[in-house]
Order: structure tokens, then C-alpha cells, then sequence
């Protein structure tokens, strides 16, 4: 690659490159005057013209918004550098100005000196663009003598005169006409020297023949050009196919990248090289490769799985690895996959919720299962959005791993429901049982009841042999009242020793009665711990809905009631709520 070595910075290079070179006086200079109406060239090889909207004026400005002597054009001759330029003023050289002023490339100006390729606005209707035509030797009527000067290839040249590369031809001034007739110049403005695109021309042995305006406004005069020169390696002395073969390749020149269009002219011995500049293009495409590997790279590591699915067969066109893990399948298996491959869900159902997404434009997330490469389901939240991309619609599917969480929330909830000793439901769940047992027997007319338990003598279990023993007495207690239960019945740990039990649908005291009996019969045996024999025996306390009360707090307190009666009469026994005490 050929970088300058200057430490000038390339948009400095850049903005003097316009003026390295100055017009020699082989250059012509043309005016292009474009109105709403008209476009018309004017060769400039005067001293001074002038413009404005009266036919006296060397140039006429047909609007009624210029005035009738708008701007001068004066040329300037340097004879020592040997070079031409034509500088604008605006008004005459008086000091009269226009009454509308003058603006180049833009800019509000009164006096400039023009450079190649300036845009020149006349009021709100007229602009002119003012270019310099060098004169290609291969055009000029006697031979030139080749200068020894050549263009370093190593850094761009200076703005500098005395640094600047001399002009590949010399000769003393001769007057316009003797060089190029008329329609010759007339066409060479039509064509390639006014092209806004380099052009180059050289023989297979590398002799430049040709080079553009354009060229020489981007790199100066180009005597020879050596055979590591970026535009010639690779292109000399290879064999080349038909005339008019058409090469395109990419080089970088000064830091600047083109892509080099190369035309072989076998029979004339000659290669014509366009040069079109990308690098702005290139620059964009390194950011853009940039931003996209950043996004692939950010994508591949998030944890929540993304699909992107096509909305016009809702088949997958991409996944990341997050989604691959959680399903199973590689990122090459899932591409081209239906989306409702993926999700358990009635088909129908899954592609009316994507039409609605399509039409509304909004995001939809819903907890669903998708299904894993073996069969199983994984539950997941899933977030569907809409983008849009030109033509294409696509959907973004994020898809996250919930089941952690819903274990989670589900111990949780469990815990918050059930006592972490014994693993039984505690009061909180007790109590909204009841309150739903007790709408049911009112609404359909049935009897249910309500025991209340407490374990004889648990204290000096925990006094004689410590908390640890009396937690397993608890848990065996636990076991064995679990046991003594029918479906739909609901025992509770209410709180240190004592227990509740529901009995939601009984026909009878009796039934509540039977309960209490296999339950005293069940806790008859002793509890064997580390060689300990402890007896398990309870007191148990029955209400009735509805004879002992009409709701939850009325039978609790009834039958804790009746508890503390059996407790004052012995113990190890059971006894309904009695109004009579």
C-alpha cells in the first residue's frame, strides 16, 4: 500500500491537492453557464469579460435578477511559473458591486482567484461551473521535450511552486489556436477532460500518453510512472484478451482507496484506467462490519435466547446460541424451522397471534412451552416484536429460560403455605380452606367440622430430651394424623404443638367421631428415637358447623373450647363443643 510519508493530515492533502497544480498555459479555461432554460459553453482566452443581462456584456445573463453589469472575469499571467488563472470579481474593477452579489461553492464572495471545477451561483436562477482543460501531449502540433522532474509515489506533493512537479511537457506560450481547433476542444469538454472521474492512460510499458483534469487536480502532473506504482503492478506485460478486455480491481493510493476500472487496448499498445474513489464507501463498510460483528458478538452472548423468524413463511432465518442450548438443536438444525416446529401451541392459534403482531405493530410476550430436540417441553417467556426492514418484515423472538424461576416462585409459595418442619399446611392455609369449606356446606347444606389437637406432655419431651428430640416427635406426630385422613380432609400445623384438622363433608357427628378414634388408635404405639420409647398421646377438641358456630372464628373458638375441657378431664381423649359447659 502507498501511504504519504508527510506529516500532513489527508484531508489537508486533500484540500490543497485542488490547487498543487497551478494551469499552465498549455490549460484552456471554459465557463458553463446553465439557466432554467438553456446550458452553454464559453471558451475563456480573453484578458477580461464581463457579465451581466444587457447585450453589451461580453457574457449575457438572461434573468431579470442579475444586474446589467453583475461580475468581471480578469485573467492573470504568471510568468515565471508559466501559469493562468482567471480571478472573479464581483461588479467591476471599480468598485461597483451587483445588486444580488456573488456566492462560489456556496460562499458569499467579492474577489476570488477560480480553481478547477468552482461553482459559481448569479442569483437565484444562474450558475456557472468553471473547469481547466489541460492539454494531452499527443494533441499538441510539435513535439515537447520531456521534463527530468517526477512525482514522488511515496507521499503526495506539497502546495508548495517551488516543490510542485513541473508539467510533463514544455514549451514557450503559444496563442490557443495553434494547439487544438475548435469542435477538437469543444469535444474534449463533452468528454473525458471534463469528466469528474480520473483517467489514465498508458502503454504496456508504463509511458503515461494521458491523464485528465480531474487527474491532475488529484495528483498533479504524472511524467513516468514507476513500476510499483499502485495504478501499473500487476498490469504490465501480462497477457491480455481482447480488445476492449475490461479489469476491475481495488487499490489504495496516498492513503485513499479506488476501485480501478483497467480497459486493455492490445492493438494500440495502450491501458486506459478509470479511477472511481470509494473510500468513504469503505470507510462506511468497516464501521458497518464493525457494528455487525459488535452485534453478532453481543447476540451470542446474552443468555436469553433470540430468534429472528421471516414473516413472510414464519420460518426461522437465525438463532443464537442461548436459544440452540436451551432446545437442543445447532444453530444450522434450526434454520429453516417452521416457528410452530418450535412452539407447543395449536398452529392456527400461534399464527393468528404473529397476523395480529404484523398488523398492529406491537410487542406480544406470553409465557409458553417450547419443545426440546428429545420431545420434553420448556417453559419460557417469549417477546415477540415487529421490525422492518425496506421490503422485509421480520420477527424478533426473545426467549427466556423460566423455569427456575417458576420453581422458585413455586417454593415460594409452598413455603409460604406449608410448615418447613413437618411439611403439613400452616394456619394461613388452613383458614382460607375453611372459609371456602364453610361457603360450600352453607350453599349445599352440609355439616363439616373443625378438630382442634395438642400433643399430652410435649414439654417435658423438650425439657428431658432437648428440641431436637421433641422436632421428631413432632414430625412423627405429623406422619401418623396424615394417615388417620380421607381425600379432601385438611390437617394443619397451627402452631408449636397443637394441630387443626378439617373435615369438610361429614354426613354425621359420628363421622367427625370415627376420625377422632382412629386417630387416638394410630398414636397408640410408642415413638422409638435412639433407643428413647416416648408415648404420643393428644387431646382433641370438635366443633360442628353449624350447631357450634356459623363461621371460621365461631368453630375455631369452639373447638379449642372443647380442647381444653378433654385437657381438665384427663386427657389422651376427644370431645365435642358442648354450649353447656
Amino acid at each position: 500500500m502507498f501511504a504519504p510519508t508527510s506529516a500532513r493530515t489527508e484531508e489537508c492533502f486533500e484540500t490543497e491537492s485542488k490547487k498543487m497544480i497551478p494551469p499552465s498555459r498549455l490549460a484552456r479555461h471554459f465557463l458553463t453557464i446553465d439557466t432554467p432554460r438553456s446550458s452553454l459553453i464559453h471558451i475563456l482566452d480573453r484578458e477580461r469579460y464581463t457579465l451581466g443581462r444587457t447585450a453589451e456584456a461580453d457574457i449575457c445573463l438572461v434573468s431579470p435578477l442579475i444586474s446589467r453589469l453583475h461580475a468581471t472575469l480578469q485573467r492573470q499571467v504568471d510568468n515565471i511559473s508559466n501559469t493562468v488563472t482567471y480571478r472573479l470579481v464581483d461588479g467591476d474593477l471599480e468598485g461597483n458591486r451587483s445588486r444580488n452579489g456573488l456566492m462560489v461553492n456556496g460562499q458569499r464572495v467579492q474577489d476570488i482567484e477560480l480553481s478547477h471545477g468552482d461553482t459559481l451561483y448569479f442569483g437565484p436562477e444562474i450558475k456557472a461551473t468553471y473547469q481547466i482543460v489541460q492539454t494531452p501531449a499527443r494533441y499538441l502540433k510539435k513535439p515537447l521535450t520531456s521534463t527530468s522532474a517526477t512525482v514522488s509515489l511515496e507521499s503526495p506533493p506539497t502546495n508548495s511552486v517551488s516543490n510542485s512537479p513541473t508539467l510533463l511537457f514544455e514549451q514557450s506560450w503559444t496563442e490557443p489556436n495553434s494547439l487544438l481547433d475548435y469542435d477538437e476542444l469543444m469535444r474534449l469538454a463533452s468528454l473525458s477532460e471534463l469528466s469528474p472521474i480520473p483517467i489514465i492512460e498508458f502503454t504496456q510499458s508504463g509511458e503515461v500518453t494521458y491523464f485528465n483534469a480531474t487527474a491532475i487536480a488529484q495528483w498533479g502532473n504524472i511524467p513516468e510512472l514507476e513500476a510499483s506504482h499502485p495504478l501499473i503492478v500487476d498490469l504490465l506485460d501480462q497477457p491480455v484478451g481482447r480488445s476492449g478486455a475490461l479489469q476491475i480491481r481495488e487499490i489504495e493510493i496516498y492513503g485513499r482507496h479506488f476501485e480501478q476500472y483497467v480497459h486493455h487496448l492490445p492493438v494500440k499498445n495502450l491501458i486506459r484506467s478509470y479511477l472511481f474513489d470509494i473510500t468513504e464507501r469503505k470507510q462506511i463498510s468497516t464501521i458497518l462490519q464493525k457494528q455487525e460483528a459488535r452485534y453478532r458478538a453481543v447476540v451470542a452472548q446474552v443468555s436469553e435466547g433470540i430468534l429472528m423468524i421471516d414473516c413472510a413463511n414464519n420460518k426461522v432465518i437465525e438463532a443464537n446460541s442461548a436459544y440452540s442450548r436451551l432446545v437442543g438443536f445447532t444453530p444450522a438444525e434450526l434454520l429453516g424451522l417452521p416457528l410452530e416446529q418450535l412452539v407447543m401451541q395449536d398452529a392456527d392459534s400461534l399464527k393468528h397471534q404473529l397476523s395480529e403482531i404484523e398488523q398492529r405493530k406491537q410487542s406480544w410476550v406470553s409465557e409458553i412451552e417450547h419443545r426440546h430436540r428429545n420431545g420434553d417441553s420448556v417453559l419460557v417467556e417469549m417477546s415477540v416484536s415487529l421490525v422492518e426492514e425496506g421490503d422485509e418484515s421480520l420477527f424478533v423472538c426473545i426467549v427466556r429460560d423460566i423455569r427456575d424461576r417458576k420453581e422458585a416462585e413455586a417454593r415460594l409459595q409452598y413455603q409460604a403455605c406449608h410448615d418447613l418442619l413437618t411439611g403439613l399446611p400452616n394456619r394461613a392455609f388452613f383458614n382460607s380452606h375453611l372459609d371456602k369449606a364453610l361457603a360450600n356446606a352453607n350453599r349445599q347444606g352440609n355439616l363439616l367440622a373443625v378438630m382442634f389437637l395438642d400433643l399430652d406432655h410435649f414439654k417435658d419431651v423438650n425439657d428431658t430430651w432437648g428440641h431436637s428430640v421433641g422436632d421428631k416427635v413432632l414430625q412423627e406426630f405429623a406422619r401418623r394424623l396424615s394417615v388417620c385422613l380421607r381425600e379432601g380432609d385438611t390437617i394443619a400445623r397451627w402452631g408449636g404443638d397443637e394441630f387443626a384438622i378439617l373435615l369438610p363433608r361429614i354426613r354425621s357427628r359420628s363421622d367427625a367421631a370415627q376420625i377422632a378414634d382412629r386417630i387416638l388408635a394410630v398414636l397408640a404405639p410408642e415413638f422409638h428415637y435412639q433407643s428413647k420409647h416416648l408415648p404420643l398421646q393428644v387431646s382433641i377438641g370438635i366443633s360442628i358447623y353449624p350447631n357450634s358456630g356459623m363461621n371460621a372464628q365461631q368453630l375455631l373458638r369452639a373447638a379449642d373450647q372443647a380442647l381444653y375441657r378433654v385437657k381438665d378431664s384427663g386427657r389422651n381423649n376427644y370431645q365435642f363443643y358442648s354450649s353447656e359447659a
